[in-house]
């Protein structure tokens, strides 16, 4: 019980890392970027952005360096996929 109050009150003031797989306009885009990636086991969402646009990611991570080993893992079929923090 001690170690998951640890993690909790470490994680409160952290930066979340998202790995982007696109950025979309259109729905059935958004929507047929979201399959593929559920179909590869990623546990994908959206995040939005001041245009307009949707950028859909594959995953967030709590920790930078658990994000860098699992982009450099999906930049073997998909070299565009991108690192976001915030």
């Amino acid at each position: 019980a001690d170690e998951i109050k640890k993690i909790v009150t470490h994680t409160e003031n952290r930066i979340t890392y998202y790995i982007i797989a696109g950025v979309f306009k259109e729905k059935r885009n958004i929507k047929k970027m979201l399959l593929t990636l559920e179909k590869d086991n990623y546990k994908p969402s959206i995040l939005e952005t001041n245009n307009n646009l949707i950028r859909v990611y594959y995953d967030r991570y709590a920790s930078k360096e658990e994000a860098l080993i699992a982009l450099a893992e999906i930049r073997k079929s998909n070299s565009t996929a991108w690192l976001l923090s915030q």
